[in-house]
C-alpha cells in the first residue's frame, strides 16, 4: 500500500536498496545458497565412477544416494538453525561476517575435504 503512493523512480530506488547491504555482501549471501549446487556437481558424477572404474554395487551406490537425499533436507533445517543461533560467533564475529558467510566458509572446506577423498 505504501508503494502505491510513490512515483515509479522512487519505487525502484526503494526495492534496489531496501536491505542496505552492499554488494559484496550480498553476492556472499547468494554464494550460500550456490554452495549446494557445488557440492552436487562434484559428487553426482562419483557415484557412476564408482559403479564403472571400481566395481561399486549399483544397488549400494542407490541406497547410499537415497539416505543422502533423505537426511539433505534435515541438515538443512539444522544447519539453518544453527545459523540463526549465531554457533558459530565465537570463531566468527557476526558483525563481521554475518550470519551466513561463516557457514559458506566452513561448508567449502568440508567440501574440498570430502571431495578429495572421492
Amino acid at each position: 500500500p505504501v508503494l502505491c503512493m510513490l512515483d515509479d523512480a522512487e519505487v525502484e530506488r526503494f526495492s534496489a536498496t531496501a536491505s542496505g547491504h552492499g554488494g559484496y555482501r550480498k553476492l556472499r549471501f547468494a554464494l550460500t545458497y550456490s554452495a549446494i549446487f557445488v557440492g552436487l556437481v562434484v559428487v553426482h558424477p562419483a557415484k557412476d565412477f564408482y559403479v564403472e572404474k571400481f566395481g561399486a554395487h549399483p544397488l549400494a551406490m542407490g541406497a547410499l544416494f537415497f539416505v543422502i537425499s533423505f537426511c539433505a533436507p534435515l541438515a538443512e533445517i539444522v544447519s539453518g538453525r544453527l545459523q540463526d543461533q549465531e554457533a558459530l560467533g565465537w570463531l566468527f564475529p557476526v558483525e563481521k561476517w554475518g550470519r551466513k558467510a561463516p557457514w559458506l566458509l566452513t561448508h567449502i572446506c568440508l567440501l574440498c575435504v570430502g571431495a578429495g577423498a572421492v
